[in-house]
């Protein structure tokens, strides 16, 4: 029974990303001490008979262990820094014999602080509070960031491990990022602060998700556009779906969400005005794309999908040439199977309402729900004066994606 607890745990910890365990450090490294204090209990019957070796021993070796893998875990796949096209371009740009000094000053603090944390369990983080140390690391960070000119400033988020940092400044020094200063942030820095709060964890750490919404409330039109964008090409799950109906919540999530909202159809109707007829039909381009049987064969193993023609996860003749020659692309995993087709679609008009400005091209299976999918979705998003113009063309709704006649608006957005 108590082999089968741990295995529960364990399974429970794996299999969901939406608990409190996932979006909290300081929870998953709990969660991984009491884990291998369980362990270490398991097996003290048969590390008792070892010559020197007791229960207290045991104990202190599993938490020590936890603590390292933790750590190191966390400092190699979780708190990394986001490195995208933007955030490189900006780097070379503001790179300045000053603004280096600065980033390294800056990383030297942001390790003097988490110096020793996961090989002593977090002791010498406990004993530099005690005495001081740490509050005086803490000062200098903050001193370096709020005097720090312009350029400067934008260089070093963008060129060190923002994570990182803002897991260990002061709570002033965050008020100074997202507040004070946030006036002088780019798109692409407001962009790197708002995927290192994600990283750190913001869906129970309301202090975390209100600095999120400063930042983005200060952030409008295009450049707002723009941010999203840089969020969705961190090249991990991080994504800018994840922070609005994941991250955020309650009353933060819907302030974010309508200005989100609100902004990008004020984006949209602008385009709108000045783009001639033969202008794209959106001011970017958002790629929702199917993954198994879609991008590569699923070998017909369920639940993937059902296409055995080709090896699973071979690539299909010309699917990667296809998506290199979008603008823009995004990839969404979604379930192929027809039973999901309705929550495949919800995920697509909440994806739809944070992107009102943008082309959505959907990239789908023909047999598997996606066509269906792709008819529903266009007729709850199209306009209502776009429709009033079918109806008097004597077109009936999804006409163009169903025979591939229609308007040219449908062939432009679905593929």
């Amino acid at each position: 029974m108590y082999s089968v607890a741990i295995l529960g745990a364990l399974l429970v910890f794996l299999g969901s990303e939406k608990s409190f365990v996932h979006f909290s450090r300081t929870a998953r490294r709990v969660f991984w001490y009491l884990l291998s204090c369980a362990l270490g209990l398991w097996l003290v019957r048969w590390l008792q008979t070892l010559e020197g070796m007791s229960m207290l021993w045991v104990f202190l070796s599993a938490v020590l262990a936890a603590s390292v893998v933790e750590d190191e875990v966390s400092k190699a796949r979780g708190l990394v820094i986001l490195d995208n096209e933007a955030c490189r371009r900006q780097r070379a740009a503001l790179r300045t014999p000053a603004a280096q000094g600065l980033a390294e000053r800056v990383m030297d603090l942001v390790a003097a602080v988490t110096r020793g944390q996961g090989y002593t369990a977090g002791t010498v983080q406990l004993l530099g509070e005690l005495r001081g140390t740490t509050r005086r690391l803490r000062a200098g960070l903050h001193a370096a960031l709020a005097g720090a000119g312009a350029d400067e400033l934008n260089y070093v988020l963008t060129a060190v491990n923002a994570p990182a940092l803002l897991e260990v400044v002061a709570p002033e020094t965050v008020t100074v990022l997202v507040r004070g200063r946030v006036a002088a942030l780019t798109t692409v820095s407001r962009s790197v602060l708002v995927d290192a709060f994600q990283k750190l964890g913001l869906r129970h750490r309301t202090s975390r998700q209100a600095a999120v919404r400063d930042v983005l409330l200060a952030t409008r039109g295009l450049d707002l556009t723009r941010l999203k964008a840089y969020i969705d090409d961190g090249g991990d799950y991080h994504s800018c779906y994840k922070l609005m109906y994941n991250d955020l919540q309650g009353e933060l999530q819907q302030e974010v969400l309508a200005h989100v909202t609100r902004e990008g159809r004020r984006v949209a109707a602008a385009f709108a005005r000045h783009a001639g007829p033969s202008a794209p039909p959106g001011v970017v381009l958002k790629v929702l794309s199917d993954v198994d049987d879609t991008l590569f064969s699923s070998g017909a193993h369920w639940p993937a999908g059902v296409d055995a023609r080709y090896p699973r996860k071979c690539f299909y003749p010309g699917a990667l040439a296809f998506y290199a020659e979008l603008d823009r692309c995004f990839a969404a995993r979604h379930a192929g199977a027809l039973a999901a087709v309705a929550q495949e679609l919800q995920l697509e008009e909440a994806y739809a309402a944070i992107y009102p400005e943008a082309a959505l091209v959907l990239v789908g299976d023909n047999g598997q729900g996606d066509v269906l999918c792709a008819e529903v979705l266009w007729g709850s998003l199209r306009p209502r004066a776009e429709a009033e113009q079918d109806a008097a063309a004597g077109l009936a709704a999804g006409d163009g994606v169903r025979w591939g006649r229609g308007d040219m608006r449908a062939r432009k957005n679905f593929v």
